[in-house]
């Protein structure tokens, strides 16, 4: 008999009912996979909590109610630090695979046996992580694939940000999510520009191995109350990503600086070019003969700007 793997999906919810049910029946119709779905609800004032209420009493299905609205970056890390420590669960199970799910999309049936088959054929002893490409689905009709062809995560991209790996399509082993709880919640500044995901993502680059797969099995819903969409970017707000400001005014300052910093105090990376990237990243801005590296550093520069001279500017602004 073939072996079934655990999988715990956790998932946010904030007033979602208009898309929830749909995703749920979605969740529970995975195939070759034993799920279990844990819920934290960040204060939803309208219907959500009742449409959960609905499925837990046949299905395994654990409802958090949030004491206070957190938004989605910390109530998805508070989600995977309290299930991936077993403080909510029986001592006796143990998960084989964490993924991350939102509240709106609809998994395709096998969307977490295409990824677990993937991760299986590797070394399940390091941090692995997957993800997948997305089709895109807005209005109710499939608009295809979200991109034609998927980058490789390595970590100067991720470091840099990742525009491809989204969270409702990753798969974690138990190794990786072990490691990212066994330590500190990265700074709040960090995570709410981040987000859950890319803190994960970069963590799995930086001491494991991270697989994207150029497949989509989901439905990525598009609507007006997205937390994450599909990003345009005007002139105004290129200039504004150059000086350290994220969209609608989110204060991105220092942003690569602060994640440098983040992980070389909570993460050990046996990678010596990755130490030297967090070294230059974390102290260019106090340390100016690292910062006479960082603009002769070619390679990191690139990441930073497609435009070298931008670059250079950035690191001279010291808004990395």
């Amino acid at each position: 008999m073939n072996y079934i793997p655990k999988v715990a999906i956790l998932m946010s919810s904030y007033n979602g009912e208009r898309y929830i049910r749909e995703q749920l029946d979605s969740i529970f119709r995975q195939s070759n996979v034993e799920v279990h779905l844990y819920i934290r609800d960040d204060c939803s004032t309208d219907r959500t909590i009742d449409i959960i209420q609905s499925y837990s009493e046949d299905i395994p299905l654990k409802i958090i109610r949030g004491s206070e609205n957190v938004g989605a970056p910390d109530s998805f890390l508070q989600l995977l630090y309290l299930v991936g420590t077993d403080s909510i669960n029986s001592p006796d199970l143990n998960y084989d695979y964490y993924a991350f799910a939102d509240q709106d999309d609809i998994w395709l049936p096998d969307k977490l046996s295409r990824g677990i088959e993937i991760l299986n054929k590797l070394d399940m002893d390091i941090p692995l992580l997957y993800y997948s490409n997305r089709n895109i689905y807005a209005g109710d009709v499939d608009n295809g694939l979200c991109y034609e062809t998927m980058e490789d995560p390595n970590f100067l991209r991720v470091l840099n940000g990742n525009k491809q790996a989204y969270g409702c399509t990753f798969i974690m082993n138990e190794m990786l999510v072990k490691t990212i709880i066994s330590k500190p919640f990265p700074p709040i500044d960090v995570l709410n520009n981040r987000f859950h995901d890319s803190w994960c993502l970069i963590v799995a680059v930086l001491i494991g191995k991270v697989i994207a797969d150029k497949n989509s099995y989901i439905l990525y819903r598009i609507h007006d109350n997205n937390t994450v969409g599909v990003p345009k970017f005007s002139i105004k707000e290129y200039v504004k990503h150059i000086i350290g400001k994220g969209r609608n005014n989110t204060n991105r300052y220092k942003l690569r600086s602060k994640t440098a910093k983040a992980l070389k105090e909570r993460y050990a990376s046996s990678n010596s070019r990755y130490n030297e990237i967090l070294d230059e990243y974390s102290s260019y801005d106090v340390d100016n003969k690292i910062k006479k590296k960082l603009l002769k550093d070619k390679e990191v520069l690139s990441y930073i700007d497609k435009h070298s001279l931008i670059a250079r500017l950035r690191v001279l602004l010291k808004v990395l």
